[in-house]
């Protein structure tokens, strides 16, 4: 009833690829001026906060450091793509106000 599953494939830069399905329990989505042109400081009717958008922000591309590509038996830096495979009768969704990395400098 919770569960649904997300297809997510890894592409090296030799366009190496492994797939694979990862399961879910909610949607941890950003919550960002990024995804949604949102200020936090100022709300603009013409641009309120759409989970159309924070659901692209969260299937966005992504890249991934020091990944061991089978085919290239090196450390590279993988593309990780998305895709909501199927999802659940209830989806619980997380506003996330953080973005990744936003403590590390």
């Amino acid at each position: 009833m919770f569960y649904g599953e997300a297809f997510v494939t890894y592409t090296c830069p030799q366009n190496h690829s492994k797939h694979k399905f990862e399961r879910y329990l909610n949607l941890s989505l950003p919550f960002t001026p990024k995804a949604n042109n949102y200020s936090y400081y100022s709300y603009n009717y013409e641009s309120s906060l759409k989970i159309e958008d924070m659901i692209k922000e969260y299937l966005a591309d992504e890249v991934i450091d020091d990944l061991e590509c089978e085919n290239c038996k090196s450390k590279v830096r993988f593309r990780k793509t998305s895709c909501l495979y199927s999802t659940p009768k209830y989806l619980v969704l997380h506003l996330s106000r953080f973005k990744k990395g936003y403590y590390d400098n």
